[in-house]
């Protein structure tokens, strides 16, 4: 009885062992899994592709110009009796710039006026004299002859009455000119006149520039015209400051030199105070797409693309349209991790760890 019983029990102990046994290879076997696919995977270093990608920036040359740079005039001749502006002085509009001797103009109106005052009488004796020639007519005992020239003398001083009423009017509107009047608010750039210097019609008298009014402008060629307009985010910068500016007009006509468009455009932000006619800068905008940098590309199966880390593995996704050495569209997430170290050594679907 006692030797079925050591029998028994080291049976059991037989079964335990053996059960045990099978125990530790069944949890030893699923570590050498583990270390098998970790010695398959690769190291990697990502970064999110919304810190890789850029928008495209374009710019051109653009100036800031004034609506109005004028040459004031002189319309009439006449000695510069008074000058009431130097160059730098800020001017208003409406205002006296150089006033003329006027003395020459006023004294052909009152010749013109009294010139008029004798065809109205003799317009007065040659209408008497045609009324009565008319009835004398009527009555068969003047000639037709002696009518017909009281008729003409009648029609020559009408006549003679119209021209020296324009003969007055022409003296009158001399001596509006004898004083010249800055035709916009501005500055003035240039003097030209002395006090004293007999002036000339056509004699440039002041340079006045408007300060009140700038534009940007620019020379753009039909392709950077077309991405600027598609932009819609326009700036001018210059000397450390930038405004946004709108298209306000373009020329329709193209410089067969430099194959390009002027453009004009307005800011609401251009201060006159602190913005200066012909200061140079440049017309910057984006087209507003994101594109790729060439460096992140990689090639697999001639086909240029980017290695992306999902899922703790690398998958390509192919750039359509991409070309070598060139930035890249790309529609992938912000979020996307792109794979930038060792994304030459690293395969499609291959197990990837990241650092």
């Amino acid at each position: 009885m006692i030797k079925k019983q050591i029998k028994l029990t080291i049976t059991l102990l037989a079964l335990l062992t053996s059960f045990l046994t099978w125990a530790d290879e069944t949890d030893s076997s699923e570590p050498e899994v583990e270390v098998s696919e970790i010695s398959n995977a690769i190291r990697v270093t990502t970064k999110p592709l919304s810190e890789l990608v850029f928008a495209t920036k374009y710019s051109a040359p653009a100036a800031i110009v004034s609506l109005n740079d004028s040459s004031i005039s002189a319309e009439i001749q006449g000695r510069a009796i008074s000058i009431n502006a130097e160059v730098g002085d800020t001017i208003k509009r409406g205002q006296l710039l150089v006033s003329l001797d006027c003395r020459s103009y006023i004294n052909t109106k009152k010749q013109a006026a009294a010139a008029l005052n004798l065809s109205k009488s003799q317009l007065n004796f040659a209408q008497k004299q045609f009324n009565r020639n008319q009835r004398l007519l009527k009555r068969g005992v003047l000639p037709r002859e002696t009518f017909d020239r009281s008729e003409s003398d009648l029609l020559t001083s009408r006549a003679d009455i119209a021209l020296k009423e324009v003969n007055i009017e022409s003296a009158e509107l001399a001596i509006t000119k004898c004083k010249i009047y800055a035709p916009f608010s501005g500055q003035v750039t240039q003097k030209f006149v002395q006090q004293g210097q007999l002036v000339n019609p056509g004699s440039a008298l002041m340079q006045l520039l408007q300060t009140d009014k700038l534009e940007i402008e620019a020379d753009l060629s039909p392709q950077e015209l077309k991405n600027a307009r598609e932009s819609g985010r326009l700036k001018f910068t210059a000397d450390g400051s930038e405004f946004a500016v709108n298209i306000r007009t373009v020329l329709r006509q193209l410089n067969t030199t430099s194959n390009t468009q002027r453009v004009r455009l307005t800011g609401d932000n251009i201060n006159s105070e602190t913005t200066i006619a012909g200061l140079n800068g440049r017309l910057e905008w984006k087209d507003g797409s994101s594109k790729l940098p060439p460096e992140y590309m990689v090639i697999r199966d001639e086909q240029l693309g980017v290695m992306v880390a999902e899922n703790n593995k690398a998958r390509f996704h192919e750039l359509k349209g991409a070309r070598e050495g060139q930035p890249a569209l790309i529609n992938l997430r912000g979020n996307s991790q792109i794979i930038i170290v060792n994304r030459y050594s690293v395969q499609d679907g291959q197990a990837v760890v990241t650092e």
